[in-house]
């Protein structure tokens, strides 16, 4: 009965032994557990927190660019205007020149049409003179 007895309390203190080792297991994993869920809580916090950051700066940036294109939409608009409004110039003064090259080819014109009138008017009064003269010098007249 020593033995049964023995035996009983050899493997009543090998079962405390093993139930305090796997509560001591338990309790290690339990600590481990939690402290894994503090850091993974810590690094989803601060994932977070870095998420918030770049959804600011992107922000950020959207707001600048999009009020750079803005600002550059509307100098483009100014560029496009001030440029309409040169070209606009430009044909005024092509037709200008084209007006006055007019005027001066139709002026040229007329002039050379009055020296050739001119010319010829001359020559027919110098004949008409010459002529004049010659039928005085046959009629014995001459100056």
């Amino acid at each position: 009965d020593k033995k049964e007895g023995k035996e009983k309390s050899s493997g009543i203190n090998a079962e405390y032994g093993q139930a305090k080792n796997q509560r001591k297991s338990i309790k290690e994993k339990q600590e481990r557990i939690e402290s894994l869920e503090k850091k993974l809580g810590e690094v989803v916090a601060t994932s977070e927190a870095e998420k918030e950051t770049i959804i600011r700066q992107c922000d950020a940036q959207l707001y600048n660019s999009t009020s750079d294109i803005e600002t550059l939409q509307k100098a483009l608009q100014i560029k496009e205007q001030e440029l309409k409004h040169i070209k606009r110039l430009g044909k005024r003064i092509l037709d200008q020149r084209t007006e006055t090259e007019t005027f001066f080819l139709t002026a040229l014109s007329q002039v050379r049409e009055e020296i050739v009138s001119n010319r010829a008017q001359y020559r027919k009064d110098a004949e008409v003179a010459y002529h004049g003269r010659m039928l005085e010098a046959q009629k014995g007249k001459a100056p």
